[in-house]
């Protein structure tokens, strides 16, 4: 789904979860007054410095010095984006996500193809290092120190002095021009038609 709910939505899971629930499933709770204390899941800690306060749906911890609200630590805890943890508590809690518009739909579409798009021209371009036209710059990469495995995890890629190779490799895997021109991938000649 799409990465901005509306307000409605938020508030709507907000009022449905209940922090104490949530945190209680990570860290065991104890009462405290009005609040209740645990250690806490951020750092290791041998005093519990973590505290949740039921009434505002808030939580702190002292040693770390960090808090929030339950989407917050969904987000800490689970290492999620905010729209990941809305997510999580709207399922969670049985609160229905919105149908996205079709726009949104059409955004969502569109940000995938070009997501799919930029892996195609970096998976070419660490074609590329690894064909002959490529070894001048494995050499260079060996001169300064990086070797195969590091640049296969960094993703390194070579690109050959050729006009029309990633074109050529991004429409055999059915990416249009337009998509190209509008991902940044190619530009439009200065002389000429084509990219």
């Amino acid at each position: 789904m799409g990465s901005s709910f509306p307000q409605s939505f938020i508030e709507g899971v907000r009022d449905a979860a209940d922090i104490v629930q949530v945190i209680s499933d990570y860290v065991p709770l104890k009462r405290a007054g009005s609040r209740l204390k645990g250690s806490c899941p951020f750092h290791q800690e041998k005093t519990p410095s973590f505290s949740v306060d039921p009434q505002n749906q808030l939580f702190y911890c002292f040693g770390f010095q960090t808090g929030g609200d339950l989407f917050k630590f969904v987000m800490l805890y689970e290492k999620v984006a905010f729209p990941e943890a809305v997510e999580m508590l709207a399922q969670r809690f049985g609160v229905p996500l919105p149908k996205p518009s079709p726009a949104a739909a059409k955004a969502d579409n569109e940000r995938d193809r070009l997501q799919t798009m930029n892996l195609a021209a970096a998976e070419f371009f660490r074609s590329m290092l690894a064909h002959d036209g490529g070894r001048r710059c494995r050499d260079y990469l060996q001169h300064r120190g990086i070797d195969e495995s590091v640049a296969k995890r960094l993703g390194v890629g070579y690109a050959p002095d050729a006009w029309e190779g990633l074109r050529q490799h991004l429409s055999s895997k059915r990416f249009g021009t337009d998509e190209m021109l509008n991902g940044g991938l190619v530009l439009e000649r200065q002389k000429g038609q084509g990219c």
